[in-house]
Formats: C-alpha cells, sequence, structure tokens
C-alpha cells in the first residue's frame, strides 16, 4: 500500500514504493571488492595458512570469492590444526540497541569446491560485538557446481566465541548478546577446515553471500516512547542501489536533506506524513538527469518538528 510520495532528490534519486515497517535487515555482496573486507587470519594448534583472492569472473554471476586452506602442512602425524579465515565486511553493521533486538539470524551463499575432500570446508555467518568474534559453521560438502546453501533461524545460544587458546578454536559456553542492550554488532562469514593428523589442501569458491537479521520489528513501546530520531544507510558504502532505514518517535511529517563533505546541501524531499516507528526507503543515488552520483562522502539528514539525526553514506562505484 502506498502510504505517501516523495518529491524528486536534487542529487538523489528515492525510488520509493512506500514506506515499509523494518521487520528484517539484509546485508549482501555479490562483488567481493577488496577495500570492502578485512580478512583476519585465526589459527589452532599446528594451524596452516591461507589465501584469499577476488576471481573476476566464474561466478554466479561475476566476480567471486576464492579460497585456499592448508591444514597441518608443518607437522604432520601431529593431532590438532585448524584454520579460521574471517572475513569482516567494513560498514556492514547492525545496532540492537538502535534497532531492535535480534531474534534469529538467517545465512546464505553459494559455494562451489574446486579441490578437496570430506566435507570441503566449513562457512557460515561471523559477528563481532566488543571486540570479540562469533560464528556458526556447517559444512559445505563437494560441490562441483554452484550450490545455493542456506542456514536459518540461528539465535544467540547458536553462536559461539572464537578463541584459539582451546583445542577446539571455540568456547561453546559465550554467546553474543541479541537483546536491545547489546552493543553494536559487525557482519560479515568465516572460513576453515580441520584437521587430525592429516594434511589437507582445499580450494573453494564463494558468492551472494547475504546474512539477514531478523526481529527490527519487534520493537517494545519503550523504545519509542522519546521523540528522537535515528537514520542510517544500507549498504555502507554502496555502489548506488540501497536503502534509508529511519525511526521516528512521534508521527507526523519528515524532511531528508543530502549534504556533500564540504557541507553544501545537494539535494533533497520532503514527505507529508509519517507515522510513528521503524520505516525503511530504497534508494538509488542517481542524479535528475539519470548519471550516477560521483562516488564521495555524504550526510544524510532527517529532520521532525521535534529532533534531527545524521547519518554518513559514502557512494562508492567500482
Amino acid at each position: 500500500m502506498r502510504v505517501s510520495r516523495l518529491a524528486p532528490l536534487l542529487a538523489l534519486t528515492l525510488v520509493f514504493w512506500g514506506l515499509i515497517p523494518c521487520a528484517a535487515s539484509s546485508f549482501f555482496d555479490g562483488e567481493f571488492l577488496e577495500e570492502n573486507w578485512e580478512v583476519t587470519l585465526t589459527m589452532v594448534g599446528n594451524g596452516g595458512a591461507a589465501t584469499v583472492v577476488t576471481e573476476p569472473a566464474g561466478g554466479v554471476p561475476g566476480a567471486y570469492r576464492q579460497f585456499r586452506i592448508w591444514v597441518n602442512p608443518f607437522a604432520p602425524g601431529s593431532d590438532e590444526a585448524r584454520v579460521f579465515v574471517l572475513h569482516r565486511r567494513i560498514g556492514s553493521v547492525y545496532d540492537p540497541g538502535i534497532e531492535g533486538r535480534i531474534d534469529f539470524v538467517d545465512y546464505a551463499e553459494d559455494a562451489i569446491l574446486f579441490c578437496g575432500s570430506g566435507q570441503g570446508q566449513t562457512t557460515g555467518p561471523c559477528l563481532w560485538q566488543d571486540g570479540n568474534v562469533y560464528f556458526i559453521g556447517f559444512p559445505i560438502g563437494t560441490p562441483s557446481s554452484w550450490t545455493h546453501l542456506e542456514l536459518t533461524g540461528q539465535a544467540e545460544e547458536d553462536f559461539v566465541l572464537v578463541d584459539p587458546s582451546r583445542p577446539e578454536g571455540f568456547d561453546p559456553s559465550v554467546h553474543p548478546d541479541f537483546s536491545s542492550d547489546g552493543s553494536p554488532i559487525e557482519i560479515g562469514f568465516w572460513r576453515g577446515k580441520g584437521t587430525w593428523g592429516a594434511i589437507y589442501n582445499t580450494l573453494a569458491g564463494l558468492d551472494n553471500w547475504r546474512v539477514s537479521i531478523n526481529g527490527a520489528a519487534d520493537v517494545e513501546e519503550a523504545d519509542l516512547a522519546t521523540p528522537a530520531t535515528w537514520i542510517g544507510c544500507q549498504p555502507n558504502p554502496c555502489s548506488g542501489v540501497g536503502s534509508i532505514r529511519f525511526r521516528i518517535g512521534d508521527a507526523g511529517p519528515i524532511a531528508l536533506n543530502i549534504f556533500d563533505a564540504s557541507g553544501r546541501r545537494v539535494g533533497g524531499t520532503h514527505c507529508r506524513h509519517c507515522g510513528r516507528g521503524r520505516h525503511v526507503l530504497p534508494l538509488t543515488a542517481i542524479d535528475d538527469g539519470g548519471s550516477p552520483l560521483p562516488s564521495g562522502v555524504y550526510l544524510v539528514r532527517l529532520d521532525t518538528p521535534v529532533a534531527s539525526a545524521t547519518t554518513r553514506m559514502i557512494v562508492r562505484h567500482p
């Protein structure tokens, strides 16, 4: 149902299909630009090594992430060796204190195994909170062609603390905080391999990575008791297509204004009326002539009659 209409932006066109309560936040990447990812190698026992590259072609479609993991190459015959390759997507953050508690997390990817045996590599979602890393893992198996994998309905207690000081590499008794009191959570994934007394060399790929955070719409009345506003962009950085999410404490008119890095207003629009609560607004970063908005840093400000909120939006074209 269409709730309201938006006038055209001067420098940012918002493709608007209606203001919708935000029940889930989704993080996606199918391009895997190096500058969007931070990679950390964690080893347990005799460990091993890993290389990670983005291949420009051969995915479903286009670019994909490729991982070669060697396990236990330095001390064959020893009992324990594990390699965890942790991928944190820069700017992919969910804040349960602002956006609402998390009920469960869904994960999806397309996977392929080029060489290896057994269960191939282990994959799954990875979360960073308060300086700790938490993950869930499941084997990709031995798919010789691109195969879609999903792990759905994962709750707080399903994620465990990455702890390389323990023989298994994790502490199953420590979990992230999904409540509305929890700290911001950074989103990513991991690939890994473990062995007991053998040497493994595996080469695999990943494409169309997606993490969905569910439960954001289940907001307690106390969360909306104050008129303070909140606004955020997703993904950030974006290559031209994304969404603006915002929350308002009182129903009423809103205004969105866009400023460049120098503070100059480059665009804006008005919505006649928005209901109290959380909303998501699809956007496409193009000017009125249909040309892409130049790469750079922009400030998006949300104004209501009683409060304002600002977020930074990064436009980055490949």
